[in-house]
């Protein structure tokens, strides 16, 4: 068996865009080749690039994201929201071998044997019409169809490539914080209005309140609330202190931090 993950060991996550969710899984940031593009969109997971699953990726079905990839999935759970269920000759042959294994009636034991030497590695290719008329004079049924599964290399790519990713994301979810960062401070104040999310060295800041997530970039000032319901008070403030300020005495405290798991959306997030 081929060891996909082992072509994965050396690469490195880095995340190109926030809004949506894009990453890319590469030996070097600035090289395409044997990269892999990871983005998330609209509830839906595109997995694209040099070394992915099929000829130009894999999109994932609805509902699954970021958290959700991250995770601990096992490889038949992670293939069933990627990929389709297909025969194969390759995948007959390793089912048909593993039922020697349990087979206890020699006249099977010594069909399944001689079916194997009749047809694999002979070039001669091994069709579904051969196999089923085999097989239902072998049993005298075809009621379990054999050689039925996800393609063995899409499916260790895209298992490699998960398992990539959930090693490496959490330490872009929640980087070591650098105290002495230029805008440590503001990052300081506004822990007083809620938890504090930081992304690009400090530069960028996610406050959650109790109204919302309010982002904010100290370089400049600029800040934005997430959510609309505030935006008859958005434009006559100009300091976001002022305005977690008003947020505070309208909406009261933020939510405390036991009631938000990690993989859990804010109330106002829906």
């Amino acid at each position: 068996m081929i060891d996909y993950y082992k072509e994965l060991e050396g690469h490195q996550l880095s995340q190109i865009s926030e809004d949506p969710p894009i990453f890319v899984l590469s030996p070097n940031p600035a090289q395409y080749i044997m990269s892999i593009t990871i983005a998330f969109i609209r509830g839906q997971i595109c997995i694209f690039g040099d070394y992915c699953p099929g000829i130009h990726g894999v999109v994932s079905t609805v509902n699954y994201g970021v958290d959700w990839f991250a995770g601990s999935l096992s490889p038949d759970y992670l293939c069933s929201k990627f990929l389709r269920d297909e025969w194969s000759e390759e995948q007959t042959f390793i089912e048909l071998k593993a039922q020697l294994d349990y087979e206890d009636d020699p006249k099977i034991r010594e069909s399944i044997i001689e079916f194997i030497d009749c047809y694999e590695g002979t070039g001669d290719g091994l069709s579904q019409k051969e196999l089923y008329e085999w097989y239902k004079d072998t049993y005298g049924t075809y009621d379990d169809p054999v050689g039925f599964g996800y393609n063995l290399r899409d499916a260790g790519i895209l298992c490699a490539i998960q398992r990539r990713f959930s090693e490496l994301y959490p330490e872009i979810k929640n980087p070591p914080k650098d105290p002495n960062h230029p805008y440590a401070e503001e990052e300081r104040r506004l822990s007083a209005y809620g938890r504090v999310e930081s992304f690009n060295g400090g530069k960028h800041l996610r406050v959650r309140t109790s109204a919302g997530r309010v982002d904010y970039w100290p370089s400049t000032g600029t800040f934005k609330l997430l959510d609309d319901s505030l935006k008859e008070i958005e434009e006559s403030i100009t300091s976001v202190f002022d305005y977690l300020d008003t947020i505070g005495k309208k909406y009261g405290p933020p939510p405390p931090d036991e009631n938000l798991g990690e993989d859990e959306d804010l109330p106002w997030e829906d």
